[in-house]
C-alpha cells in the first residue's frame, strides 16, 4: 500500500496557498500570553497538501516568540513577527492567503496584515478606494490592461 506523498514529492497541480498564524496580542501590562498550538493551520495545510496544492505556512508567533512590539491599537502589543516581517515572507507567487484568527483581540492586528498588500496590482486596487471627505489627490492608476479571459497569467491573481 503506497504511503501519502511528502510535500516535496507532490506535483503542484493546484494553487500556491500561504497560511498565516498571526502574532499573539496582549495588553502592554500582561506578563504572560496564552499560547495555543497552531493545529488549525496545520490541519488546513495537511489537507491542502494532500489535495495537491503548494503550501507555505508563516507561524508569526512560533518563528519569533520573544519578539514584542506595539500594534496600531493603543495599549496592545504583539508577540512574534512584525507585520513587515510577515509580509516579507509571503511568496509573490501565492494564489491565496489564509489567516488564522483564534481570538477577537487579534483582529485589529490581523487587519493591519491584510491592509499591507504585497502585489503591485493589489496595492493599486487598495489605493484606488475612494474615501469620504475632501479628495487628497487623484486616485491611484493601475497600469496595464486586463488579461484575456482565456489567457490568465500565472502567479498571484491579486
Amino acid at each position: 500500500m503506497p504511503s501519502d506523498p511528502t510535500p516535496t514529492e507532490i506535483t503542484p497541480r493546484g494553487r500556491h496557498v500561504t497560511l498565516i498564524r498571526p502574532p499573539a496580542i496582549s495588553t502592554r501590562f500582561t506578563y504572560t500570553i496564552g499560547v495555543v498550538l497552531p493545529l488549525g493551520p496545520a490541519y488546513v495545510a495537511a489537507a491542502l497538501l494532500k489535495a495537491g496544492h503548494r503550501v507555505a505556512v508563516i507561524d508569526a508567533l512560533g518563528e519569533s516568540p520573544f519578539e514584542r512590539g506595539l500594534t496600531s491599537q493603543p495599549n496592545l502589543i504583539y508577540h512574534g513577527l512584525s507585520i513587515p516581517e510577515i509580509v516579507d515572507r509571503i511568496d509573490p507567487d501565492t494564489d491565496a492567503i489564509g489567516i488564522s484568527v483564534m481570538f477577537s483581540q487579534q483582529w485589529p492586528h490581523v487587519e493591519d496584515v491584510i491592509r499591507a498588500p504585497v502585489h503591485p496590482y493589489t496595492r493599486g486596487l487598495m489605493g484606488a478606494i475612494p474615501t469620504l471627505g475632501p479628495v487628497a489627490g487623484p486616485l491611484a492608476q493601475i497600469d496595464g490592461a486586463m488579461p484575456h479571459l482565456n489567457a490568465r497569467p500565472s502567479g498571484c491573481a491579486y
